[in-house]
């Protein structure tokens, strides 16, 4: 193997890691509650899609896990802890009880980005607790976004071609085969500028800009080397 192949078959492989690692740096909450002994039982209505800007009012039962019975305001304490899309944490608030169940008013100003959001509802008294965790989407129509969709698909075929790059590189690397080391440098040179113009994943334009700048730079590299030592 060359020594130029040597310096250059990291680089691609580095720029994988660091796109992997931006987008699922902070994946959303997994749905959860709480198990064991002395435990509250939350009940929370399941919505995977909130509306952009839209006021919401979130309603929870609450239950004593041992003896099933329902809990009010005089024995116990409920807050919701939430989480933007970036995984920060955005605001801690009580619940209200209405005589029947908790509930809370939500502003839409907390749902102003586009995204998916985690949160953490919990509830205590002196001697038990609980709590539910998970997550919702917030779309421009509070249904389910035919284009984040899209979006996913078009990950899916970017992360092929990069694959495919590679594989080509390795290739060529054992091979020793220039025409092969071309090909790769042309594919990540497509593909950097794909990412500049369309942007990558949801990680920011800068990130994106710079990942597609350092392919550009990789791959037109790959394939001046690989022509001139052709010649």
């Amino acid at each position: 193997m060359q020594d130029w192949y040597k310096k250059i078959f990291f680089i691609p492989i580095f720029i994988f890691l660091i796109s992997i690692t931006s987008v699922l740096g902070i994946p959303p909450f997994e749905s959860q509650t709480a198990t064991g002994i002395n435990i509250l039982e939350l009940r929370i209505p399941q919505t995977e899609f909130i509306k952009q800007n839209e006021d919401v009012q979130l309603n929870i039962l609450v239950f004593n896990k041992t003896t099933g019975l329902v809990m009010d305001n005089t024995a116990i304490g409920c807050f919701l802890d939430l989480y933007n899309r970036t995984g920060h944490h955005r605001t801690r608030t009580p619940f209200n009880y209405d005589g029947t169940d908790f509930e809370l008013d939500i502003g839409g100003g907390n749902f102003s980005i586009i995204g998916r959001y985690g949160y953490i509802v919990f509830c205590n008294s002196t001697t038990l607790g609980g709590f539910i965790a998970g997550s919702f989407e917030v779309t421009k129509t509070g249904l389910e976004d035919i284009t984040t969709v899209q979006n996913n698909e078009d990950e899916y075929f970017l992360y092929f071609v990069f694959i495919l790059a590679v594989l080509i590189l390795i290739a060529a690397f054992y091979k020793q085969d220039h025409n092969l080391a071309s090909i790769s440098g042309m594919l990540q040179i497509i593909l950097g500028g794909y990412i500049i113009i369309a942007g990558f994943s949801t990680i920011s334009n800068n990130l994106s800009n710079g990942i597609g700048i350092i392919l550009i730079a990789v791959g037109f590299y790959i394939l001046l080397r690989s022509n001139l030592e052709n010649i």
